[in-house]
């Protein structure tokens, strides 16, 4: 792609320090490297623009215009879709200009020192006439221009000043930034935009093969591995973004809430100890580890896995049964859940746990119960399940687990829980019984199981 060098391919009187500019094209064009030998201020009247810059990108409609600082920029343009093409008013100045106008109406430099390439600026009624009379000295002889523009020069940066400062005017002239600052910037202000090496470079003016070894230089990897990293981090981020605007306050509160005081018990033992599910401790009276517990865990890995069983499924119940009865359940299910360990582990005075299973537990149990039929995908088995499948599965499992102590897990607190789940999810929302009675007596199998042989299981 050929480099466009403007203002100096416009056929424009090239003996005038200031230009105006009628741009109307019917051709689209899309990352466009254009060198802007000139300041310039683009009115833009038809279609769409964007331009990246070393340090700024900015995307605008007829709604809005650019100020561009001169040097190396990347422009994309696209038609109106009303009227087929597309059309800017362009004034050209030189930084020449820029300074005349400074000592004239003596400015102040501004206390900030951040600068950047390029502005956007909203029209108003007064622009937009600025601009309409732009259009109209375009029609006019050369030599009338040159006499008027400089006075139109002013009108628009006096009204610019007015409304924004005078930071985008030193922007303008500010020369200070070194080459290394400027190559990194342009790399970390482009990150995202999934420019070529060719045009990154070209932001950088330099060729390709300068451009990766200064890349190596200062970011110490290839320019393919380090931008797919930042994608990939950015992708993440902007999931989790996903997650927490798609996720009710309610569950996002518990979440919070669970992180935090997991947080203190990962880097307090004594914060821990305190709040931890010990038998010993609740028999004595610390009836408040019953509900403590629930909000501690042993690691990242466990929090994290508990919190993402609360999001996939907390969303569910809350938007069906409402608030109230997702905390009723919630906590219900917890102390269900820490109740049935409690009366299960009863005689080991040295038993303790920790973590939101049971509740969650509950909250899983209570979505199946809503919706027995939803597919559940697991991890180690490559085709769905059904909801009611999953939850009997779960149950069994506990039972087993907790009867076999399998693995480092609380099977107690999960099968409690569960339980408790089923139960406040019937006194909350009887009409579950209606819609899924079958299904509901299916689920209850295995806590029967439990009812009827529940004392042949107790070690």
């Amino acid at each position: 792609m050929n480099t466009i060098t403007l203002p100096d391919e416009l056929a424009i009187n090239s003996a005038l320090s200031l230009k105006i500019y009628n741009y109307k094209t019917t051709e689209e064009i899309s990352k466009q490297q254009v060198l802007l030998n000139k300041n310039t201020f683009s009115f833009l009247q038809e279609g769409t623009k964007k331009v990246f810059f070393d340090d700024s990108t900015f995307t605008i409609n007829n709604d809005q215009f650019l100020l561009m600082k001169s040097g190396n920029c990347l422009m994309t343009e696209k038609l109106s879709h009303v009227k087929e093409y597309y059309r800017s008013i362009l004034l050209f100045f030189s930084n020449e200009d820029v300074l005349k106008f400074i000592r004239k109406h003596e400015l102040t430099p501004p206390k900030s020192k951040t600068y950047y390439s390029t502005y956007s600026f909203n029209y108003d009624s007064f622009i937009k006439k600025f601009a309409e009379s732009l259009l109209d000295l375009s029609e006019h002889p050369k030599e009338f221009q040159s006499r008027i523009l400089y006075a139109k020069f002013e009108e628009i940066m006096l009204y610019l000043i007015e409304i924004r400062g005078v930071d985008f005017l030193y922007s303008i002239i500010n020369s200070n930034i070194n080459h290394n600052q400027k190559f990194i910037q342009t790399i970390e202000s482009n990150h995202l935009n999934k420019l070529t090496i060719k045009e990154l470079s070209f932001l950088c003016n330099m060729s390709e093969s300068k451009f990766k070894r200064e890349f190596k230089k200062y970011f110490k990897s290839s320019p393919s591995k380090w931008f797919q990293e930042k994608r990939l981090k950015h992708a993440r981020f902007l999931y989790v973004c996903s997650m927490i605007q798609n996720t009710s306050q309610v569950v996002l509160l518990l979440i919070l809430s669970n992180i935090l005081f997991s947080i203190k018990g990962f880097g307090d033992p004594l914060f821990f100890d305190k709040f931890k599910f010990q038998i010993a401790k609740i028999l004595q009276g610390e009836k408040n580890r019953l509900i403590s517990s629930g909000f501690l865990h042993v690691d990242w890995l466990h929090l994290g896995f508990n919190m993402y069983a609360l999001y996939l499924f907390g969303d569910i119940v809350d938007a069906r049964l409402g608030t109230v009865s997702f905390l009723a359940i919630y906590f219900g299910s917890l102390l269900f859940g820490s109740l049935y360990s409690l009366s299960y582990h009863k005689k080991e005075s040295y038993y303790s746990a920790v973590g939101a299973s049971g509740a969650v537990s509950g909250i899983v149990y209570s979505c199946i119960m809503l919706y027995p039929e939803m597919q559940l995908g697991l991890i180690l088995i490559p085709i769905p399940i059904p909801g009611y499948i999953f939850g009997v599965a779960y149950l069994l499992y506990s039972i087993y687990g907790m009867r076999n102590r399998v693995g480092n897990i609380g099977h107690s607190a999960h099968l409690g829980g569960a339980i408790g789940g089923f139960v406040f999810t019937l006194l909350l929302f009887p009409q579950v019984l209606r819609e899924n009675l079958l299904m509901i007596i299916f689920l209850s199998l295995p806590i029967l199981f439990l009812l009827v042989f529940g004392k042949k299981l107790n070690v």
